[in-house]
């Protein structure tokens, strides 16, 4: 376990500690591990139920899905590249 104090010159005042994983902090950053499996679980069910009651309108999502996110990272990858310029 490590704590990590920022000066204070850095603009903050509070102090941030990492706790063990599995186990509850009284901050907003931690959630407990059933509470994340549940939902991970209710969520895969309503897919699997889904593609059940209407396949071709799962299988039609899923595809552009796909697609959308193949032409979100061409576009990312070319806008990498205009900004890192030509290469010698």
């Amino acid at each position: 376990m490590w704590t990590r104090k920022l000066p204070p010159s850095s603009g903050a005042s509070s102090q941030y500690s990492k706790v063990p994983v599995g186990t509850l902090c009284p901050t907003q950053h931690r959630m407990a591990e059933k509470v994340v499996l549940s939902l991970v679980s209710d969520t895969l069910h309503t897919i699997a139920d889904y593609a059940k009651t209407d396949r071709a309108a799962f299988i039609r999502t899923v595809q552009e899905a796909q697609v959308n996110q193949q032409d979100s990272d061409i576009k990312k990858k070319r806008r990498k590249r205009t900004l890192s310029g030509p290469r010698n």
